[in-house]
């Protein structure tokens, strides 16, 4: 999938993620691409009900905040998009953990290809900065079915701060 400069640049920003993730052939070997529950898709609802073996693992980019500063300058005002990659393991293993954070980082190794060069409003690059967030690991049970055994919940293995930069003259004329 290739990002859409037709679209918003926050939709801009979470295509080019799963661009850079796909493009990394560990992350591409690890995870199927059935399994990649992608919130940029046509589906009203990608996730997946229940878990079988070949569900495993599953991996989705959630967005957690967004915040901005209009009029951050005399001419630019700036945009801070907060994204989670989260992966669903399947079991406790912590190899099968340790191979997708390894993965995901090695695949976000190469974020300026696919987000500072890719993300573009009114024909100019936005996309400044990345800024990794650390990620509190939490690799227990699923919280919604206490008594019941099951696989492992949702695990936020890499977390960022995308800055874009927006010319506030453009922003005002739309």
């Amino acid at each position: 999938m290739a990002v859409d400069n037709t679209k918003d640049p926050i939709f801009q920003t979470f295509q080019a993620i799963w661009d850079c993730l796909e493009a990394d052939a560990g992350f591409a070997a690890l995870v199927d691409s059935r399994n990649r529950i992608k919130h940029t898709s046509n589906s009203r609802s990608p996730e997946k009900p229940g878990m079988q073996t070949s569900d495993m693992p599953q991996v989705r980019v959630t967005q957690t905040a967004l915040g901005g500063q209009i009029a951050n300058t005399s001419s630019s005002s700036t945009l801070q998009i907060y994204w989670a990659i989260e992966i669903k393991p399947g079991d406790r293993r912590l190899e099968n953990l340790t191979e997708i954070q390894w993965a995901v980082y090695q695949a976000m190794s190469r974020w300026h290809t696919y987000l500072l060069e890719q993300i573009k409003w009114n024909d100019a690059k936005v996309f400044r900065r990345l800024m990794p967030l650390k990620c509190e690991t939490q690799y227990g049970p699923d919280d919604s079915k206490p008594n019941k055994p099951q696989p492992t919940g949702w695990i936020a293995v890499w977390g960022a701060i995308g800055e874009l930069y927006l010319s506030t003259t453009l922003l005002q004329a739309e």
